[in-house]
């Protein structure tokens, strides 16, 4: 019979795009303040961003002192970024870095000064249309001098967190983190959080991040595992109660890795930056991603720049918000820096795309500081010299309106024997002149016969050029390595279009295991926008038909303690499970597998008892199992009583259920042989059986 199989177009978006620095179809957008005009002013220090507004520290600003600092609001006004606010403090003076950090929610925007006053502050600002204004200073209640509070910031809805990672709470720069409520237009301290296991140069509060009930704080000079190696602590409010949920150490911990950098966290997701880590290279850094489930927090994945290089320090800067997170990494191309958008896929999180400005020179430092929200993430860049050294800038993207790429099969329902063709298909790509990608398959189900070049890119009549085969020529290995490009002068592809066709032979093989992926993509184009999203094609799966063994007869060998089944080959099995009940219709349980088409039952066969089998077919691909064939019976002939297998009914039999009287299946000294009527223990009834059949031989 012909076999249906499931084809799952499963894509993965473990892409690498390697030129133009926004999301496909985007426009990238270059923020600067409208009064920039002194060296070192560090616009971009800090960024953070929330729907239509964003927030960019400046914390060199001179606004009435020496590295006063000052913060500014963006907004969206449906077509560009427009300045609405410069914020400064209402107690502006030398030094107290005002906008080295700085974070916004709603209509309230928080920014820190820490070297302000004894302990430092941090403001909190008020939108009432397109004013902003002062509403509060934050100051803790007792600490430490030279806390460094305010050194960083994160603000949820009524709550704001601030980190103190020079606070004495438990030893020398142990670190705390202050947790305050808006109630109207007074902000109360709530709570001062410290680790559970804080100690002396931990730096709790180097990084913090709210949502919600939650807080994730990070003590990157905690010496947990190994010095330096870092945590970071998750707390969760109950009523004005804040309690440690959890500890958080990444996987893969080692000395200087400096886990907790960076934290971010929204929902039941967190992202915490290692930017020290040698996950590629000396320092080229790694970002842990963490998910909760219910009360515990465990890892969900690891990130890393597909690019990375030594010295790259990816995750200084993490931010997370829904199924994205964005992971900067400031000191790559000599400090021009990067930032690389993550997109979470079930339970893996696979890099999008690279984020480097257009104008990006040697020391900009893009990626220092960096946030996302929604389909929108800004970058900052506090080291670049748009109006003098060092005034610095930021990047807004969008990462909507992204080109998909699909696979297409033309055939949902293929049988065994047919030809299975699939496309590569774009859509709204800008200026695209290149494309590779690898195609896996499983070549147990498939086999590759060939590839054609789609339309797209020679549509108008351009010359192209166009290869694919097997990898390393091995047909067992399941990939197609496909490169297509144009290599005339007349200019690059905008639009949707096929890039190419792959053919297979369907051989066998079942279930969700049989599919064709997308790999390790390599798109390029000469214009901003050539980035790509991949997306899943549909639902072409259909059901699946596994063959029924037929023929099922059941043997008694004449060896007294089994009995043989055989059955006819089912189509596409690879195995096959095999039950037995007590009755006809009862209760049938898998007694086992067997790789062929026979078992032999030795599992506790009585003499003169008839048990009842069923074969079922297990799939090519071992994940599924068909329908069970007919029931088939058989019966072990023998004289009642002979509980040896002797041939003969005698003393012996009597000894061996009379050492076994009163047992149960699972004691010690039960026999099933010993069991004669099968029911519960061994005891009177049976021992009528074996004397009924006294002295009976064959």
């Amino acid at each position: 019979m012909s076999k249906k199989i499931i084809i799952l177009i499963a894509v993965f978006s473990t892409l690498l795009f390697s030129t133009g620095p926004a999301w496909a179809g985007t426009t990238e957008f270059k923020i600067t303040p409208d009064d920039s005009d002194r060296t070192g002013e560090y616009f971009g220090r800090a960024v953070s961003i929330d729907g239509d507004y964003a927030i960019i520290g400046a914390n060199g600003d001179y606004v009435d002192g020496w590295m006063s600092g000052s913060a500014y609001v963006f907004y969206w006004d449906g077509t560009a970024w427009i300045q609405q606010a410069k914020l400064a403090p209402g107690d502006p003076t030398d030094s107290i870095h005002f906008g080295w950090t700085a974070a916004i929610s709603g209509d309230y925007a928080v920014v820190g000064a820490w070297n302000q006053g004894v302990y430092g502050a941090v403001y909190i600002f008020h939108r009432n249309g397109v004013s902003w204004t002062q509403q509060a200073k934050l100051t803790p209640s007792g600490g430490t001098d030279g806390m460094n509070f305010g050194i960083v910031v994160s603000i949820s809805g009524d709550y704001v967190i601030v980190g103190a990672d020079r606070d004495d709470a438990k030893g020398n720069s142990s670190g705390s983190a202050y947790i305050f409520h808006r109630s109207g237009t007074s902000w109360t301290q709530q709570a001062k959080l410290t680790a559970g296991d804080g100690a002396a140069d931990d730096m709790f509060g180097s990084s913090v991040s709210i949502s919600g009930d939650y807080a994730i704080i990070g003590a990157d000079y905690n010496d947990d595992s190994y010095p330096q190696s870092g945590s970071a602590y998750v707390f969760k409010r109950n009523g004005t109660s804040w309690a440690q949920q959890a500890k958080l150490t990444a996987s893969d911990p080692a000395e200087g890795n400096f886990f907790g950098c960076a934290v971010s966290i929204d929902g039941e997701y967190a992202v915490v930056g290692a930017f020290s880590d040698d996950a590629n290279h000396d320092n080229s850094g790694s970002a842990y991603i963490f998910k909760r489930d219910g009360t515990s927090w465990s890892q969900q994945d690891k990130l890393t720049a597909t690019a990375g290089q030594p010295e790259h320090w990816f995750g200084h800067s993490v931010s997370i918000n829904g199924e994205l997170a964005v992971i900067g990494s400031y000191y790559v191309a000599s400090s021009a820096g990067s930032a690389y958008i993550f997109k979470r896929q079930d339970t893996e999180w696979t890099q999008q795309y690279r984020l480097a400005p257009t104008d990006g020179v040697s020391n900009d430092r893009f990626g220092w500081s960096a946030s996302i929200s929604g389909d929108r993430a800004i970058i900052g860049a506090y080291q670049a010299d748009p109006n003098g050294s060092n005034t610095g800038s930021s990047y807004i993207y969008s990462l909507q309106g992204s080109a998909t790429l699909t696979l297409t099969p033309d055939n949902t329902a293929p049988v065994i024997g047919d030809t299975l063709c699939v496309g590569v298909d774009i859509a709204d790509v800008q200026t695209l002149y290149s494309a590779a990608f690898d195609l896996s398959y499983d070549p147990a189900a498939l086999e590759y016969q060939s590839s054609t070049e789609g339309s797209f890119l020679n549509a108008d009549g351009g010359a192209t050029f166009f290869e694919a085969s097997l990898l390393n020529d091995d047909p067992a290995g399941g990939i197609v390595v496909v490169g297509v490009s144009r290599v005339s002068d007349i200019g690059e592809v905008s639009g949707s279009g096929r890039i190419a066709n792959a053919c297979f032979t369907v051989i066998g093989g079942s279930g969700s295991d049989v599919s064709i992926g997308l790999e390790n993509g390599y798109f390029e184009g000469s214009e901003p926008g050539t980035g790509i999203e991949v997306v899943e094609s549909g639902d072409p799966s259909v059901p699946v038909e596994i063959g029924i063994p037929a023929g099922l007869t059941i043997a008694d060998p004449g060896t007294l303690d089994r009995l043989d089944l055989s059955w006819d080959a089912a189509s596409d099995a690879s195995g096959y499970e095999i039950y037995r009940a007590d009755a006809s219709g009862g209760s049938f349980e898998l007694l086992g597998t067997s790789t062929g088409t026979s078992y032999q039952d030795t599992d506790c066969i009585l003499l003169n008892v008839a048990y009842y089998y069923k074969v079922k077919a297990i799939s090519a691909s071992g994940s599924t199992t068909g329908d069970f064939s007919v029931e088939a019976s058989g019966t072990a002939a023998g004289l009642a009583g002979d509980i040896n297998k002797d041939n003969r009914v005698d003393g012996r039999d009597l000894t061996i259920l009379a050492r076994a009287f009163n047992t149960v299946q699972g004691d010690a000294g039960y026999t099933c042989q010993a069991n004669l009527d099968r029911i519960s223990a061994i005891d009177g009834d049976d021992l009528v059986i074996l004397t009924a059949g006294f002295g009976d031989k064959l």
